[in-house]
């Protein structure tokens, strides 16, 4: 089956994202000090590793990518909302602001992931045998 623009965008956006993340939680390590910051950096690492994960699984059309894919989106949104109270010191509204930023990311995404399958069709997907 031949790959769409959408899915190599997610795949690009997936890519970019979690290599971003990665490098800022690593960044980070050092200066988190709160148990808020340390909790931020966990899930920041999580939503990086497992992004790079949903793209290797996305670019060979795995079955389990899309859990993973949703496992992605919600450790994102987490660390989006996150981050600016305990990093920033911000209040709940603006944790709310970034969180529903982050998700709104995390939606665009799912759905150009998602673009390619018809519902119910799972022909697009390899079984894991």
């Amino acid at each position: 089956m031949k790959r769409t623009s959408a899915h190599w965008a997610a795949i690009t956006l997936l890519v970019g994202l979690s290599v971003l993340g990665l490098r800022s939680a690593i960044d980070e390590l050092g200066s988190a000090s709160t148990l808020g910051q340390q909790a931020a950096t966990a899930t920041q690492f999580g939503y990086a590793l497992a992004g790079l994960l949903a793209a290797a699984g996305l670019h060979g059309r795995r079955a389990w990518s899309r859990a993973t894919l949703w496992v992605w989106a919600g450790l994102i949104t987490l660390t989006c909302g996150m981050a600016p109270v305990v990093w920033g010191g911000a209040g709940l509204l603006p944790g709310l602001a970034a969180a529903v930023a982050g998700g709104s990311i995390a939606a665009l995404v799912l759905w150009l992931a998602n673009r390619d399958l018809v519902p119910g069709d799972r022909s697009a997907l390899k079984s894991e045998t």
